[in-house]
């Protein structure tokens, strides 16, 4: 009995301990502003944990700044090729042949920094899961073939909900493709949810051949090709997404089906939204200084458009593609799939090639909008990636009024997981008040204990 009572305490003080760094990490899950370090805060080998970690398990990635370092990977097949041919190209960590779930503390308190042409990939991994980190250093392939991105999925299930990836600008010399966001290929599933992505040298978001996405709130800002692209027989929701500052914003191509709901999409190069030889119900969308035209369908194309909002399109000279139009029509539309939507402020016409009643079934005034502001974004038509601007928030009134939208996703909650290390005891950086107050109490008793075991 005495030899018991003489180490309880000391779970105690564990405890006491334990509890009272949650409380504090609670307290501070707001991170500040993203600070970078050049090197990892702590040894740590997260493809060993991934490697040692049983299906379905959690790797809880702590506080700080890590450097991830490419690897050889090999018989990678090419998504954006007519075929599957192996490729060779370099990633950071590989999740394969079974579910793990890599679990950040926050997008600006768990930051990799990884230096290979994919940064997380996800092969042959049904069930896995990427939280509350961020992602930069991704380096462009040599290989224009490879679809560099800061995250692949390959025949997976992947969700990936509250994630930075940022600056992936590297470019190589004669490769017109940059770095991609996510891309996602080859009958995978995924869930992409109220993430930020800002500053790509090529497309934010892409799903290839047979993939199926929910894509909904996400932030996609400054790229040099497509905001969010689904495209040789993918699908889609792409529903609630704000994105601004690419060559084309929403696009769905070559055999594509996807619904297109409630985005705002403001301030491209070319064009707001994009169909292209696929299925495509696009509505209740804004569109918002679209530099040639606000929607294009080529021929081939099935397409349902009500209920959006074009607004402000053909700042920019028209292209091979694209008139100066609010609606640029190559497709066999009847007037009824393009109906109860509004088009106003465009160059050349509201339409190109419209078919019969199209001006019964559409607006074409005032919106009454005061003083819509002026261009956020500043580029060049040689598709420089410029900088970000704030949010498109000053447009989400007029999208939710006037087309009655659902609210967006609101932010992303915190989710506690088991993981490998304590998860309340990560990132709490300060001694609380709380802290010495339960550290003295414990002291306390501990001295109680002890003069009556001596009296014993």
């Amino acid at each position: 009995m005495g030899g018991g009572m003489r180490h309880h305490p000391w779970f105690l003080f564990g405890l006491c301990l334990w509890l009272t760094a949650c409380g504090e990490a609670e307290e501070q899950l707001d991170p500040g502003p993203v600070k970078w370090s050049s090197q990892p805060t702590m040894p740590l080998d997260l493809q060993q944990l991934i490697d040692d970690a049983e299906d379905g398990a959690t790797v809880t990635i702590p506080e700080g700044t890590f450097t991830i370092e490419a690897t050889v990977l090999s018989a990678v097949p090419c998504l954006n090729c007519e075929d599957d041919k192996p490729l060779t190209t370099t990633r950071g960590l590989l999740v394969s042949g079974k579910a793990v779930h890599l679990i950040g503390r926050g997008a600006d308190r768990t930051r990799l920094r990884i230096t290979a042409s994919y940064g997380l990939v996800f092969l042959d991994s049904r069930g896995s899961s990427v939280q509350g980190l961020s992602i930069t250093g991704i380096e462009r392939d040599p290989d224009p073939e490879v679809t560099s991105a800061a995250i692949l999925a390959f025949r997976s299930d992947l969700a990936v909900t509250g994630v930075r990836l940022h600056d992936l600008t590297n470019q190589v010399a004669g490769v017109t493709n940059g770095v991609s966001g996510i891309v996602g290929g080859l009958n995978s599933h995924l869930y992409l949810a109220a993430n930020r992505i800002e500053r790509t040298g090529w497309d934010g978001i892409t799903l290839f051949k047979g993939t199926f996405g929910e894509i909904l709130g996400n932030e996609v800002f400054g790229g040099r090709g497509v905001a969010i692209g689904v495209t040789r027989g993918a699908s889609a929701n792409v529903v609630g997404n704000v994105v601004a500052g690419f060559w084309k914003g929403l696009a769905t191509f070559d055999g594509s089906n996807t619904r297109i709901f409630n985005n705002i999409v403001h301030d491209m190069i070319g064009w707001g939204i994009a169909v292209r030889d696929s299925r495509a119900e696009v509505r209740n969308n804004l569109v918002v200084h679209a530099g040639v035209c606000g929607v294009i369908t080529y021929a081939d194309t099935v397409i349902g458009l009500h209920d959006n909002m074009i607004v402000d399109t053909g700042f920019n000279p028209s292209d091979q593609y694209c008139e100066r139009v609010g609606l640029n029509n190559y497709a066999p539309l009847a007037a009824e799939a393009v109906r109860d939507n509004l088009f106003f402020k465009y160059v050349e016409g509201a339409m190109l090639a419209p078919p019969k009643g199209f001006e019964d079934h559409n607006l074409f005034t005032d919106p009454g909008l005061e003083a819509w502001p002026e261009h956020r974004f500043t580029y060049d038509l040689e598709l420089v990636t410029r900088g970000i601007g704030p949010s498109a928030g000053p447009y989400a009134p007029y999208l939710l009024e006037a087309l009655d939208a659902p609210d967006p996703l609101g932010p992303i909650e915190w989710e506690e997981r088991d993981g490998l290390w304590p998860p309340c005891l990560l990132g709490s950086g300060k001694t609380s008040a709380g802290f010495l107050a339960a550290l003295a109490a414990v002291l306390a008793v501990l001295a109680v204990l002890r003069r009556r075991d001596r009296r014993l």
